[in-house]
């Protein structure tokens, strides 16, 4: 028997660089989805499991994921992507601004989101100056 080559087809290889990393997420109504990195917009801690504001289509949407802050950030192998505190990993391709006193982020979307937790202004001068 004779084996078979393994080869690459020269679209879509593993190292083409125009194909964009996904990953994968539990949505509550559309179930398991990949999303592409470049629509997250920001993962928050809860427990076992994170939740991760996405934009799906024209709309954004909360999906979930079983695993850690860390362990999520590992999978987005990207710099725009940065953990700022103990509970939030941020998207800085998208993030446009913080208000300190009402705990607001401001996404360039247009988007705006309250956050639970305190961030340090810090955080952004140093991205932002």
């Amino acid at each position: 028997m004779k084996k078979k080559k393994t080869t690459q087809s020269k679209k879509g290889g593993a190292s083409d660089p125009a194909k964009k990393k996904q990953v994968h997420l539990m949505h509550p109504e559309l179930g398991n989805i990949w999303v592409s990195t470049d629509k997250i917009l920001i993962a928050v801690s809860g427990g076992h499991k994170i939740k991760v504001l996405v934009l799906i289509s024209k709309s954004y949407d909360w999906c979930e994921r079983s695993c850690s802050l860390n362990d999520f950030l590992n999978l987005l192998d990207n710099k725009n992507f940065e953990r700022i505190n103990k509970f939030y990993v941020i998207n800085w391709a998208l993030a446009m601004g913080h208000d300190h006193k009402e705990k607001r982020i401001t996404f360039i979307t247009g988007f705006s989101l309250i956050l639970d937790h305190k961030i340090n202004p810090s955080v952004f001068k140093k991205r932002y100056l």
